[in-house]
């Protein structure tokens, strides 16, 4: 089958974090059955053209001015990308629309109805409470399209079976849902990389994601209060989106008279104080990886209050971290299967506490992940899966 992605924003754009993120991983995993391309904006402004990415086709198109005052980023809005949709829609069985709160997701979906082409759109947390709050008005206003939109489509795509529980009813029973988990690279050697000796002898406690007040980074700063001994608190993401909630956290540090650091220069001081902080930005995940290597111990935390279903937390998974997570983070299954903690902000020390106690605990949860991601979360079986979904609903 010859299926389209369309979304407003792709790799190598980083200023989306997971959403990009959870695409592509998508796309590389559905790709190894179907033939796919994906068509997207210029966001990154390297110019309209037509790029490999993964191996994937991708066609980038340049945004039109004019539509500014809705957003920041014109809403998506694109008269090369509506040109070329209609021109090129009719090559593809299927078209899977990632967004839907901007032009050219609403353009697509409305070309498709006129058309009769089969489509899907991807709930991916943009229908839990707390994404519909988001920019509410505006929604509301189109929201009876939206609506129109759900209901004509051939399947709306949910990463967790709790997702497609909370999403409203109204929505949720408007059309068929495939329930099918995120795709992520599994690493085979994972064993053989976690008994390496570590260079840094210290814990590490750290979070990937954008600053956003919905990811409750604050949470993990206050563990600073702790005095826990020998911890390195690690904060990846582009602090600069948001320095007003950035603040907060690094006060919070400040606080604990724990000095800020911005940069990894003095990561393997040996008079380095009891606990530090970095914040160094946004950083690919092989850099990522590389930095999790050098710590004896490694324990990755999202306290968000939802999520759709988290990359950053599938990818700590595979690359050995322990995880700790909110109950909003989607990660019923995992934990089901002992290889995730969920916590809250009231019993997270305790958690950490039992963890530390506990050898065999941490033993066990590793193992328990690597199987886990193998068993629900490999690019294979994702690919199957969604192979057979959408062969029954066509």
């Amino acid at each position: 089958m010859k299926g389209l992605v369309v979304t407003p924003a792709y790799f190598p754009d980083k200023s989306k974090g997971g959403s990009i993120t959870g695409c592509r991983s998508f796309a590389k995993a559905i790709s190894l059955i179907h033939q796919l391309e994906i068509g997207t904006l210029d966001t990154t402004n390297e110019g309209e053209r037509v790029s490999e990415v993964d191996e994937i086709k991708v066609s980038y198109f340049k945004i039109t001015k004019g539509l500014e005052w809705l957003s920041s980023s014109g809403w998506g809005f694109s008269l090369k990308f509506s040109f070329w949709f209609i021109k090129n829609y009719k090559k593809f069985d299927y078209i899977y629309i990632r967004s839907l709160w901007n032009y050219i997701s609403l353009f697509t979906s409305i070309i498709c109805i006129l058309t009769g082409k089969n489509y899907g759109i991807s709930s991916s947390g943009k229908f839990s409470k707390y994404a519909l709050r988001s920019s509410f008005t505006k929604k509301i206003i189109i929201l009876p399209l939206i609506l129109f939109i759900l209901k004509k489509a051939s399947f709306i795509h949910y990463p967790t079976t709790k997702e497609y529980n909370s999403t409203p009813k109204y929505i949720s029973k408007l059309t068929k849902p495939i329930i099918l988990n995120t795709a992520i690279d599994i690493k085979e050697n994972l064993s053989e990389e976690s008994n390496k000796s570590p260079i840094i002898k210290r814990k590490l406690i750290y979070t990937v994601s954008r600053f956003d007040e919905i990811k409750r980074i604050e949470i993990i700063a206050k563990l600073s209060s702790e005095r826990f001994p020998n911890i390195d608190f690690v904060h990846i993401g582009n602090y600069q989106d948001n320095f007003g909630y950035f603040n907060k956290i690094k006060n919070i540090y400040k606080n604990n008279k724990i000095t800020i650091n911005y940069k990894f220069d003095n990561l393997i001081d040996f008079d380095k104080p009891a606990q530090r902080v970095f914040f160094p930005g946004y950083m690919e995940i092989n850099a990522v990886d590389e930095l999790i290597k050098q710590y004896q111990e490694s324990y990755f935390m999202q306290m968000s209050y939802s999520e759709g279903q988290s990359n950053s937390i599938l990818e700590a998974m595979a690359r050995g971290s322990t995880c700790i997570v909110s109950e909003g983070c989607n990660m019923q299954k995992a934990k089901e299967h002992d290889s995730i903690i969920i916590a809250n902000e009231h019993n997270l020390i305790r958690e950490i506490n039992k963890l530390w106690k506990k050898d065999l605990l941490m033993d066990k949860l590793r193992d328990n992940q690597y199987k886990f991601l193998k068993d629900f979360h490999s690019s294979k079986n994702i690919s199957i899966q969604f192979d057979e979904n959408i062969r029954s609903l066509l």
